[in-house]
């Protein structure tokens, strides 16, 4: 069975399952009928006390919590480092007002994301859903409690001033600098094993960045669309760099190998670990999409033109490209373009004829 056909035929998952961790009992109560509409869809838990929800980890387990900061008897930041050090793979949220104090700044080195009260519009919501996508990648859960451990990523604060997210600001710009430097503070974030190269996986993650940006420009394609698209390029290779930093601690060296050669193959490529971590680390969804279904975007959620439309034939491009100079071990330069490409995915958008030529090396015309 192809890599192609085992994804396309994933058993639909559980419900999501969350704990709402705060003291007082109108929060919850408002919580509770906020979320309402949701019973269908997660599995939900309230609770006034942090032990409990401990208990309740120990005993039935839970793929999220959101947990209010100030608590008399634990405050949020102890608690959810608690949770980092006992439970890994739980993602972590913290609700707090907006605030310059110790004790936020710390929570937030501890917390995957930080929800600041009020909630605006949907945003409780939104998050959650995000964290269900990221369940979705399908990471083994070895590997992903390994890196949920990681206190720290390369977006969170280090004082007050920086508690809100700076990654849009970043990303609308329309030079390809500012995300070629937050990219390098991503590679730098992880501890490279002996013997592991990172400079091979960040050239082709460049090579892939200049080529989207060229398509974006060609086609006349929004700033924001052609941002995010060059930031999944830019990132997309950091899936072996995981791999080696991580998969040895967590993984049997034959299931080591077998998700080693999934990753590595050249027509069926998809980067799970790179897209949880990247989602971890609170990059927007439309990036951590595009670096999980670049080989494969037809197995993606968003089937429309999106970041992972340029993603997908921006790194064939490059990689394209590569083998055909030699630059890319393991790659054939008997691989066409085609073979590179998800044709039925870029049918309906209007982009296969392009995108062959693209990948071809043939400049293709604006969009019409």
């Amino acid at each position: 069975m192809s890599n192609h056909e085992s994804l396309s035929q994933k058993p639909t998952p559980p419900k999501l399952r969350i704990a709402f961790v705060d003291d007082e009992a109108s929060s919850q109560a408002a919580l509770r009928r906020r979320l309402r509409e949701y019973r269908s869809q997660w599995d939900m838990h309230f609770f006034e006390r942090p032990d409990d929800v401990l208990e309740h980890l120990r005993t039935s387990g839970l793929d999220v919590i959101v947990s209010d900061l100030h608590m008399p008897l634990m405050p949020g930041d102890v608690l959810l480092d608690r949770v980092r050090r006992e439970f890994p793979g739980v993602l972590r949220f913290l609700m707090t007002a907006r605030s310059a104090d110790d004790r936020a700044v710390r929570a937030a080195q501890v917390a995957h994301r930080t929800l600041f009260k009020p909630f605006e519009g949907l945003e409780i919501e939104r998050l959650i859903e995000h964290a269900a996508a990221l369940r979705a990648i399908g990471v083994p859960e070895e590997l992903g409690g390994l890196i949920g451990a990681i206190s720290k990523g390369p977006l969170f604060p280090v004082n007050a001033a920086e508690l809100v997210d700076p990654l849009y600001s970043v990303l609308d710009s329309s030079d390809l600098v500012p995300a070629k430097l937050l990219a390098a503070r991503v590679f730098e974030q992880l501890e490279v094993p002996s013997g592991c190269d990172p400079n091979p996986l960040w050239a082709l993650g460049s090579d892939a960045a200049e080529a989207a940006a060229h398509i974006c420009k060609t086609e006349g394609l929004a700033d924001l669309l052609r941002a995010h698209a060059v930031m999944a390029c830019l990132l997309h290779p950091l899936e072996l760099l995981l791999l080696a930093r991580y998969g040895s601690e967590a993984l049997a060296e034959s299931q080591l190998e077998s998700f080693r050669s999934t990753i590595e193959s050249d027509t069926h490529r998809s980067c799970p670990l790179a897209a949880y971590t990247l989602g971890l680390w609170g990059f927007p969804d439309a990036v951590t999409e595009a670096v999980a279904y670049f080989q494969i975007p037809s197995l993606a959620p968003t089937q429309a033109l999106s970041p992972l439309t340029i993603t997908h034939i921006a790194c064939a491009s490059a990689r394209a490209s590569r083998a055909a100079r030699g630059a890319a071990p393991g790659s054939s330069p008997q691989v066409t373009a085609r073979d590179r490409l998800d044709l039925p995915y870029l049918e309906p958008l209007g982009f296969q004829d392009k995108a062959i030529r693209w990948v071809s090396g043939i400049p293709a015309g604006p969009a019409s």
